[in-house]
Parts: C-alpha cells; sequence; structure tokens
C-alpha cells in the first residue's frame, strides 16, 4: 500500500507544480474593428470596407487570412506615436512583430482609401 501512494504522489506532484502550464501558447484570434480617417470627404461610392482579414495572433507573430490586399500595418502605442510600420503584401500568411516591443499597442491596417482596420494587440 506505501509504495502505490508513493507511487500516485510521484505521478501527481508535475500536475500540481503545474496544472494549466502549456509549452506552447496556442494563437488567439484579433478581431478587427473598421474606423474611417476622415468620414466627411469620404467618396460615397467606395465607404463599404474590402472584407474583413482575419488576424490571428501568437506573441509577436501575426497570422493572416484573406488578406486581398497590399496593407500598411502599423503599431501605435498609448500616446498616439507610431512605434512600428510596415507593408504587409497581398497572399502574406504571416509577419513578424519586432520582439523589442513590448506591452499594449493599438493594430491599424490601412488597404488604402479612407478607412482602417484596428484592434488592440499585447505584445
Amino acid at each position: 500500500m506505501k509504495i502505490k501512494t508513493l507511487f500516485l504522489k510521484t505521478l501527481m506532484m508535475p500536475m500540481l507544480a503545474f496544472p494549466s502550464v502549456s509549452l506552447y501558447a496556442s494563437p488567439e484570434q484579433v478581431f478587427l474593428g473598421v474606423k474611417y480617417v476622415d468620414p466627411d470627404n469620404a467618396d460615397p461610392e467606395h465607404r463599404l470596407p474590402v472584407a474583413r482579414p482575419t488576424i490571428m495572433q501568437e506573441e509577436h507573430i501575426l497570422y493572416f487570412s484573406n488578406l486581398g490586399y497590399d496593407m500598411a500595418l502599423i503599431l501605435v502605442d498609448d500616446e498616439g506615436n507610431d512605434v512600428y510600420s510596415t507593408i504587409v503584401p497581398v497572399g502574406s500568411t504571416s509577419v513578424m512583430l519586432p520582439s523589442t516591443l513590448n506591452g499594449s499597442y493599438e493594430l491599424r491596417l490601412y488597404p488604402g482609401g479612407s478607412f482602417y482596420f484596428f484592434s488592440d494587440i499585447i505584445l
């Protein structure tokens, strides 16, 4: 009986010490909103946005699907400063953001025209 109890305690100790630790983080979906740059000057015929891309985030990597246009990607800090920007070409499946960026940022994707997609992300 003592050996069985000792064996079960040995098996259970790692699970008790690390109950929900995963070696790999799973990607989380980034939900995008739409903002107009200047709604007063927008062409009424072009006020409908292009198809919204689907984005998943895994730490500093963004994964894309439905990216039908070249888009400018900009990260904006809490003070409204652009801290990172790049062009994401049509058909791209991922972008790695700099590992030196940590904290919360507003992600902006500009497909061109008078609007952009946005979401808050944490790096």
